[in-house]
């Protein structure tokens, strides 16, 4: 449940340019929805569960902050199955923003000009199925390198702690023309 350092600097340094350049109005504003993310972050710390709805609206946040800084905006879009009702399923809490980060850290070079996020939620068998897509530049593994983020190994342990009986690993499929997460619950 931590916030990456680099995204706080990031924040941080944005709205030292609004200050800057006497652009209160940004300022302020970028100040309400970092503080507004910055205080759900720490109440979602000490909570076991969340509903999907919360983890969505969160998500929904953390773009917009990413947003204003960015030079092409994000497009996130949900595809919740109409038999999916977000606001009884319990997830643990910030357990999707790791996977958006990534997209948006490694996935967004400014050669993608129209970046999209999809989050996509479906029944499968007895699953629900969560699938994160991007459009981006796909993951490349350096070459000689073996780099596991931190955020996704700490996803999967806290998935094995609390779906003790599930059967299947977060799964990755990148291409050039993008990532796929999938994640059963």
């Amino acid at each position: 449940s931590q916030m990456n350092s680099h995204f706080l600097f990031n924040v941080l340094s944005s709205i030292q340019y609004f200050i800057i350049c006497k652009d209160v109005d940004n300022a302020l504003y970028y100040l309400e929805r970092f503080s507004a993310l910055v205080r759900t972050t720490l109440e979602y710390s000490d909570k076991k569960d969340i509903t999907i709805y919360d983890e969505i609206a969160y998500l929904k946040q953390y773009i917009e902050i990413e947003n204003l800084r960015a030079e092409h905006a994000i497009a996130f879009t949900e595809n919740i199955a109409e038999d999916i009702d977000v606001t009884q399923i319990k997830i643990v809490p910030l357990l999707l923003q790791p996977f958006i980060e990534n997209a948006i850290i490694h996935a967004f070079p400014p050669s993608v000009l129209k970046p999209e996020i999809e989050l996509k939620i479906e029944k499968e068998d007895q699953s629900i199925k969560i699938t994160i897509t991007d459009n981006g530049i796909g993951y490349q593994q350096k070459t000689g390198t073996v780099h596991q983020s931190k955020g996704i190994s700490i996803v999967q342990t806290r998935l094995d702690l609390t779906q003790k009986k599930l059967q299947k690993p977060i799964q990755i499929n990148t291409s050039n023309k993008g990532t796929q997460i999938i994640i059963y619950l």
